[in-house]
């Protein structure tokens, strides 16, 4: 293919990286790709593969591809009207810099109290809500997205206000992407709670699949994280996330060169041993694994996946007839799983990750390439 595909969504120990660095080093094959955890599909799109087979836990995940294969027009439209919504932020901001500048400047003078301050905001937003309900989706759940503003507004005036004191005042352009992107996590928190309450609020399939996307793409560091009650809780990707252009990506995943690769591919969304059973991998086809991680953060999309789900992966790979490939963090389980297996080869590398969140990560962890087939000793630790 003389255009390049790839992953579609932002994903958990994703390889969009490495990808480059795996390919060579995957065997030939002459049957089907297959991937029992595909994610955002890194290396599903990047080997080209002309027959596949993928799966993953994710409903929504599985739905989104399902939607790009098809080109499904309702999908398509309503993400783009939430990137319009978005991008549309920026003309109200422009329209009312003077008000905010005010707020900031009266607030670090001393001029008006904290509780003052919350008074003229709260005002503010209610005298603006005929304008800001344009920016909610077909006037959906609009006093959550009103509640936002004034709560992500006052907190950045606050942030505002110590980071003033701390270096000696703050520029006007500087207040006004603060305030900029107080309104984009507005926005984000007001979409991200029409995905939690998707069910209650009986939100069409195409406009919950749309809202999965969005969070994905723009929240923090493309982590998952989920309360008590299965509430999705992570926050704003942040100020560099303001100006990025969602709009080229739907765009992209609207090429015929997704559908037609997605055309050729059995898309599943199964536990990963019910996916084995209904494709049943043969001799010909190449597995390639990038399960979720040994360690006490391995639920992705509310999808746990502990140490029996890997004691049940390990039992099914030594018995396949399949070539196959798994990318995973380097512990001494994981270890212990495959490496006394007859024919399975373990090698060991260093990735690095670009973001540390909460210790979940750390910066630079020792991790495990482990195939049935032989790679030459010197390349695997030189991958990354």
């Amino acid at each position: 293919m003389a255009e390049t595909i790839k992953a579609i969504v932002k994903w958990p120990g994703g390889k969009i990286s490495e990808a480059e660095k795996i390919l060579p080093i995957l065997p030939r094959y002459k049957g089907r790709f297959i991937d029992p955890f595909v994610g955002g599909g890194s290396i599903y799109f990047a080997s080209q593969a002309q027959n596949a087979a993928i799966n993953d836990r994710s409903e929504e995940l599985i739905a989104l591809y399902i939607y790009i294969q098809q080109g499904e027009k309702k999908f398509f439209q309503t993400i783009h009207r939430l990137d319009d919504i978005r991008r549309s932020l920026c003309n109200m901001i422009e329209g009312d810099t003077d008000d905010f500048l005010a707020w900031f400047n009266s607030y670090i003078l001393g001029n008006i109290s904290k509780e003052e301050l919350n008074t003229q905001v709260k005002s503010w937003v209610k005298n603006h809500e005929s304008k800001l309900s344009e920016f909610t989706f077909e006037q959906i759940e609009t006093s959550v997205f009103y509640n936002e503003i004034f709560k992500n507004l006052t907190r950045k005036l606050f942030r505002m206000q110590k980071l003033s004191e701390e270096n000696g005042g703050l520029k006007d352009t500087d207040i006004i992407d603060n305030f900029e992107t107080a309104f984009h996590s507005a926005f984000y928190m007001y979409v991200r709670h029409l995905y939690n309450y998707a069910s209650d609020l009986e939100l069409s399939h195409s406009l919950t699949i749309a809202t999965f996307y969005y969070i994905r793409e723009f929240c923090y560091s493309s982590m998952f994280r989920y309360n008590n009650d299965g509430i999705f809780n992570v926050p704003y990707g942040g100020m560099a996330y303001n100006s990025k252009n969602f709009f080229s990506k739907i765009s992209r995943l609207q090429k015929p060169i997704y559908q037609e690769y997605l055309r050729h591919t059995e898309i599943h969304n199964r536990d990963f041993s019910e996916f084995f059973k209904v494709i049943s991998p043969n001799v010909d086809d190449f597995i390639f694994l990038d399960p979720p991680y040994d360690s006490d953060f391995s639920t992705y999309d509310g999808n746990s996946f502990d140490k029996e789900d890997h004691e049940r992966l390990a039992s099914f790979m030594t018995k396949t007839k399949s070539n196959f490939m798994m990318v995973i963090k380097n512990t001494d389980f994981i270890m212990n799983l495959y490496s006394n297996i007859p024919g399975v080869k373990t090698q060991i590398f260093d990735k690095k990750y670009m973001v540390s969140f909460q210790n979940r990560n750390e910066k630079r962890a020792k991790h495990l390439i482990i195939t049935n087939y032989s790679i030459p000793k010197p390349t695997a630790p030189q991958l990354f």
